[in-house]
């Protein structure tokens, strides 16, 4: 099996690796590899700035963040 990203071949661990409970694709293999699957990781992580009560607010602050 290959990665789906680098097309490098999976090792034993990467093959049975599968996505977490409640994620979307529970249960599903991830077929990617451990180095594309760090820099996936990397590049998602973020923490949001406003809480979700707030994206339906018209404040200044909310709107200032797309200007």
């Amino acid at each position: 099996m290959r990665c789906t990203i680098c097309n490098a071949l999976l090792d034993d661990f990467e093959s049975t690796r599968k996505y977490p409970k409640h994620h979307p694709k529970e249960g599903d293999y991830l077929d990617i590899c451990t180095p594309c699957l760090v820099e996936v990781m990397d590049l998602t992580d973020f923490s949001p700035e406003v809480k979700p009560s707030e994206l339906l607010d018209d404040s200044p602050y909310f709107i200032d963040k797309f200007e």
